[in-house]
């Protein structure tokens, strides 16, 4: 991120850039808005990073199935000794 400021900042310093979409991290952007350049050299302007995107809620209905997994998150059929997952849960077969 660090690279892409000073990217943006060294184009509005040169005018070329009036308002821009910048990226923050994968998948998300942020748009600077009311760029202004001072008298004095500086430079202001507001960052919006708009709103949160991503997973909403989640379904949990399929949790209740009767496989079971071992640790590497495998489907077993017919688990024979060790440690797997049961219905979200670790559970030891001897």
């Amino acid at each position: 991120m660090k690279s892409t400021m000073l990217l943006l900042m060294a184009a509005l310093l040169m005018g070329t850039m009036a308002a821009s979409a910048i990226p923050v991290r994968p998948g998300q952007w942020a748009t600077l808005k009311n760029i202004k350049k001072n008298t004095d050299g500086s430079i202001e302007f507001d960052l919006d990073l708009g709103s949160a995107t991503g997973i909403t809620s989640i379904d949990n209905s399929l949790l209740t199935t009767d496989d079971y997994y071992d640790l590497q998150g495998r489907r077993i059929s017919q688990p024979t000794h060790g440690i797997y997952i049961h219905n979200g849960k670790k559970v030891v077969i001897q």
